[in-house]
């Protein structure tokens, strides 16, 4: 227990290091009124979790989370829950800061501490990551990542995806993933699968949506399985205003 509340602190650290840009913008009245800070609630309950297309937990799971977002930057904490088990094993904090490079092409970067426990006790590892993303049709992007410990090694994957709205409230989401893995988290290095993904947001009140939603993983590589996995997603934002107010 001594040894996760250390890593946490040392993970908050480094949040609150990285956020101080955020910091300093809150603490500027003047600054652009239309820059509002957002805070949001997710809950997802799946049958497995998938870590870049390997297996994390082939069991159902719960994850809880909380995040933040202020204009370019955002932060979140993340508690995945082995239902089977019946016990917490993995806690993921992150920072992610993004910008316009030009008219339809956009720049992320960002970090992701966790800790995890896949039953031999607690341990850490970090995620540092970059990627491009296109306002275009199709919205591609392409993200490289590079693994920290728990073996270490690159990982690139490369997305599309678009949305069919067919209602007021509720819409279609369709996507399709390549990943290329680089020993992260396995031995080999090539192309490791290849991920399509159907999702139905439904807008349930004006501040609470639910999406379920289902992924086909096509193995690539004899280190990731081909299989169906899928589940439901609820969101609540806690800073958008009813509709009755302005």
């Amino acid at each position: 227990m001594k040894k996760i509340l250390r890593n946490i602190l040392f993970a908050g650290t480094i949040i609150l290091t990285s956020l101080s840009p955020m910091k300093n913008v809150l603490a500027q009245p003047q600054e652009d009124p239309k820059i509002k800070t957002n805070i949001s609630l997710a809950g997802n309950l799946t049958n497995k979790l998938k870590f870049w297309g390997m297996p994390f937990l082939e069991s159902p799971a719960y994850s809880q989370s909380v995040n933040v977002s202020r204009g370019k930057f955002g932060a979140s904490l993340v508690g995945n829950y082995d239902i089977k088990k019946g016990r917490l094993f993995d806690i993921d904090m992150g920072v992610s800061f993004s910008q316009p490079i030009l008219d339809k092409l956009n720049a992320y970067l960002g970090y992701v501490f966790f800790n995890f426990n896949l039953g031999e006790g607690w341990d850490y590892a970090s995620i540092l990551y970059g990627g491009l993303s296109a306002d275009v049709p199709l919205n591609p992007s392409v993200t490289y990542n590079r693994l920290f410990r728990f073996g270490g090694g690159e990982y690139i994957e490369g997305s599309v995806s678009h949305a069919f709205p067919i209602g007021e409230k509720i819409g279609i989401s369709l996507s399709q993933k390549v990943g290329h893995n680089n020993k992260a988290g396995r031995d080999k290095t090539g192309f490791s699968h290849l991920e399509t993904g159907i999702s139905v947001p439904i807008q349930l009140l004006n501040k609470a949506n639910i999406t379920p939603y289902l992924n086909y993983l096509h193995s690539l590589s004899d280190e990731v399985k081909s299989g169906f996995y899928g589940g439901i997603n609820v969101s609540y934002d806690l800073t958008k205003k009813p509709a009755t107010q302005k």
